[in-house]
């Protein structure tokens, strides 16, 4: 049988928003509505962008104010460190492979200390109220990951 597109893709929204925020996270969805974070007026703004636009921007300073000065010198570190150097001297502009204008400050699935200034940050109350508040339910962190993207010539082509 040929469905129309029209039809198929309606038919998938419906399909996602059942399935996808009806049965899937049942238990932190549930919670969350129970326990809403009560957001601050950055956050609140930040989720509304989010919903809006589909992305937010706004100062971090503005959220972690303490926690920013020492994350923005950890990140000051990665950059000026030997893991970025490496890969910037292993940079060919125009080749092909793959990600190569993307340079990780940890191997895959790192141990990372519990006071890495990244880590908190990622962990704070602050960000972790946006997250849950746009997406309804209580997050989990499973993965974290830092990345320096090396900056490509202007005249390069657009590609990925």
């Amino acid at each position: 049988m040929n469905i129309p597109a029209p039809l198929r893709r309606v038919w998938r929204g419906i399909k996602y928003r059942g399935y996808g925020q009806g049965w899937l996270n049942r238990a932190s969805r549930r919670r969350f509505d129970a326990r809403r974070p009560a957001l601050g007026e950055a956050q609140a703004r930040v989720v509304e962008d989010l919903r809006r636009d589909g992305f937010a921007m706004t100062d971090v300073r503005e959220l972690l104010p303490d926690l920013w000065p020492e994350a923005a010198e950890a990140g000051r570190a990665f950059m000026a460190g030997e893991r970025v150097r490496r890969g910037i001297e292993a940079y060919q502009p125009g080749g092909s492979r793959g990600k190569d204008y993307i340079v990780k400050q940890w191997d895959s699935r790192p141990s990372i200390p519990l006071d890495d200034p990244w880590l908190r940050m990622g962990l704070s109350p602050a960000f972790l109220d946006i997250v849950n508040s746009y997406l309804g339910l209580w997050s989990k962190l499973n993965y974290v990951d830092a990345w320096y993207t090396i900056p490509s010539p202007v005249e390069r082509q657009a590609v990925a």
